[in-house]
């Protein structure tokens, strides 16, 4: 991370030593490590910066809407209201924890995060021509503060944001705090001009002023809600949004019920639609459109995201759990490849780390080290996992059988 260094002194007395604070100004940030993309990255990775622009896209939503306000106490806002405002610093897609600029230009900051100033790209505005200021920046935390819920409260207790002139804005924290910096940073930001005299808790029905790539064009409520991409928006060309928000037009049609809306889908409705069920789509993606290759099948596989796994946990300190064979016989109970067969069509595979789906799993042969390292464990464990888990089942149900005898174990 590229970044610029500067020293101020601080004097306690005109007898006290002379501390030096480092400064540092940045123009991204990552909770671990340093950010992927480096300061005059040119857009991201997996866009495509040349993609052409135009079209209209429809996608169905399953329930109902009431109101464009993301952080109203009570109702249900529509789909994409959290999308409407930026943010001073965004977020990638193929990292996780980095924050690069939007909104703002760069920021001013201590090693210990004590506290933040950040500098606003002159250029931004909101969608009505009118700047984005750091005062709309303060006005934003103290509506988040007063009218937000509690937990944010709770969370920024004690900090402090205010305007120190038309474009930078300043965060002072009661204690340093790099995470709440970073969770500051990419809060909305909201115009004071339209939400001062709102309640920031309370339903608005009707869209308001925004900053974000699209606006809201059309609606009904609690039937559809159409977005269309704001030609002039002032950010198009930055890299972090530079080969994205592509499509002119948005529409999102509301269904009360998924059964219906699934079969809208299959009378050509709307143009896209994500399912897991794995029966379903082995048995009910059929009919006419799909014969004809007017409704395109396709499975998203192989599947690169990243899976939590599931697993039983066993109270080692019961004589029942001590014995390993016992263990295990509960764990094969589990028949994965046979439901895997008979009840999800094959669509599934079995979970093999902790890490799966990720760059930490193990994978491959056994290196001459890893080989090496596992000496004391191979020679017991390593026959038994080279068998298939059928075999693997039926020895162990048999192993137990002899021992186990109505819950009760016997020596």
């Amino acid at each position: 991370m590229l970044l610029r260094l500067a020293t101020a002194l601080l004097m306690c007395s005109a007898i006290a030593p002379v501390h030096a604070v480092t400064i540092y100004e940045s123009y991204a940030f990552a909770k671990l490590g340093e950010p992927k993309y480096a300061v005059n990255f040119s857009h991201y990775d997996y866009v495509n910066p040349a993609a052409p622009k135009g079209g209209k896209i429809t996608l169905a939503v399953v329930g109902t809407y009431d109101n464009f306000n993301r952080y109203a106490s009570r109702g249900n806002p529509g789909i994409g209201t959290d999308t409407l405002y930026d943010g001073l610093f965004t977020t990638s897609d193929d990292e996780p924890g980095s924050y690069y600029q939007l909104i703002a230009e760069s920021a001013r900051y201590p090693s210990d995060y004590h506290w933040m100033e950040v500098s606003i790209n002159p250029h931004a505005q909101f969608q009505d021509g009118t700047p984005i200021t750091a005062q709309d920046v303060a006005f934003t935390f103290g509506k988040f503060m007063t009218e937000g819920v509690p937990q944010f409260r709770v969370a920024f207790r004690g900090v402090q944001v205010k305007a120190l002139n038309r474009l930078t804005v300043r965060i002072e924290m009661p204690k340093p705090d790099k995470d709440l910096v970073l969770s500051w940073i990419t809060l909305p930001v909201l115009p004071e001009k339209f939400w001062q005299n709102k309640k920031f808790n309370e339903p608005i029905g009707y869209p308001p002023l925004a900053s974000g790539p699209y606006r809201v064009t059309s609606y009904k409520s609690g039937q559809f809600i159409q977005y269309s991409r704001v030609k002039n928006y002032w950010a198009a060309d930055l890299p972090v949004n530079r080969g994205r928000f592509n499509i002119d037009t948005l529409r999102y049609d509301y269904y009360l019920d998924d059964n219906v809306a699934f079969e809208a889908f299959k009378a050509g409705a709307y143009d896209l639609r994500e399912d897991n069920s794995a029966k379903k789509w082995a048995t009910q993606y059929r009919g006419r459109n799909f014969t004809s290759h007017a409704i395109v099948k396709k499975a998203t596989t192989p599947n690169d995201v990243a899976t939590d796994t599931r697993w039983l946990a066993f109270n080692n300190e019961k004589a029942l759990f001590a014995d390993r064979r016992v263990r295990e016989a509960l764990t094969l109970a589990f028949d994965f490849e046979w439901m895997n067969k008979a009840l999800f069509y094959g669509a599934y595979k079995r979970t093999d780390s902790y890490f799966q789906n990720t760059a930490y799993a193990a994978k491959g042969y056994l290196t001459p080290i890893s080989w090496s390292c596992s000496r004391p464990t191979r020679r017991s464990c390593l026959p038994r996992y080279l068998t298939t888990p059928t075999r693997r089942r039926t020895l162990t149900v048999a192993a137990l059988t002899a021992t186990i005898c109505c819950g009760r174990w016997h020596c």
